[in-house]
């Protein structure tokens, strides 16, 4: 492998773990050369927007599946966001499509407080592990915690 050679003859590690490491190390250091400039806000947030595309695949749970997350119904995950952290509880797995061709599933979480914006954020777990996920507020009633809905559409590889 001609990649592999050119790695250790160059001194660079050609593992996936470490091309994952040092992208996220690529990108650690733009976003702070980013602040310290202090782009106008327009500009910080049209490159931190482009700059999501590649962290946010890194972080998707490979292990995607409702199965993974059934046992932590009643569990406490951390909600990061743009006001600092917050608990918010797995409450529903729920499946709606699994056939031959894909697996859609949706996680429901539970929070109190004020409703989030729609957005991507970062949980984390201590069993999971951290991860990004897109949650929609899909239920707020009066004196009860706001409804969350994380949504996966997983096509299945073709069998040989």
């Amino acid at each position: 492998m001609p990649d592999q050679e050119h790695g250790a003859k160059s001194g660079m590690d050609m593992r996936p773990d470490a091309i994952i490491n040092s992208r996220k190390n690529q990108i650690r250091r733009l976003c702070l050369f980013v602040e310290f400039y202090a782009c106008k806000e327009p500009i910080r947030s049209f490159i931190l927007m482009k700059l999501r595309r590649f962290v946010a695949p890194m972080t998707v749970p490979l292990y995607a599946s409702p199965d993974r997350y059934r046992p932590h119904i009643g569990q406490v995950f951390v909600l990061h966001h743009d006001g600092g952290t917050s608990e918010i509880t797995l409450t529903e797995v729920k499946v709606q499509i699994d056939d031959e061709i894909q697996l859609c599933f949706s996680l429901f979480f539970s929070r109190t407080g004020a409703v989030l914006p729609q957005e991507t954020y970062h949980l984390s777990h201590p069993v999971l592990g951290e991860f990004e996920m897109f949650l929609v507020p899909v239920q707020k009633r009066q004196n009860s915690p706001v409804i969350y809905q994380g949504g996966f559409n997983l096509l299945k590889e073709e069998a040989p």
